[in-house]
């Protein structure tokens, strides 16, 4: 699988870890994170790293994939409790979640069941880049 814009960790790496989470913080880019190995992730990385490329948005795209869903799990739980409603039970059901440039909030998330399509993709990106209110 050829992933050209997706920066994919397997192991823990002290060093990798750091380098994920510096890409999400001290950038802005709209992060579409990828979490477990399984058909539904590797189906959702795939639609992600293609729609990242190539698009007219102002503001450039990333991918994560998280191959292991505990590395980063406190950071993903994290962002993912910026978007209002969500219930950190639902974490081993959750396959993505689409970030904001500035405020690095949580503006979509796929869960197992969710319709995956290049549709559903690029309406995330789409939520994701909305002017942020209170962005500096």
């Amino acid at each position: 699988m050829l992933l050209s814009n997706t920066t994919s960790l397997a192991t823990a790496d002290a060093l990798q870890t750091a380098s994920v989470i510096n890409l999400i913080q001290q950038n802005t880019y709209i992060v579409f994170v990828v979490l477990g190995d399984d058909e539904a992730a590797s189906n959702l990385v795939q639609i992600a790293d293609n729609l990242s490329l190539g698009h007219s948005g102002q503001v450039d795209r990333k991918v994560v994939w998280l191959k292991d869903r505990t590395i980063l799990k406190n950071e993903s739980l994290a962002y993912l409790n910026t978007l209002e409603g969500y219930d950190d039970s639902k974490y081993d059901e959750t396959i993505g979640y689409v970030l904001s440039p500035v405020r690095h909030e949580a503006k979509y998330v796929f869960c197992v069941g969710d319709s995956m399509t290049n549709y559903d993709v690029t309406k995330a990106y789409w939520k994701a880049s909305l002017k942020e209110s209170d962005a500096v």
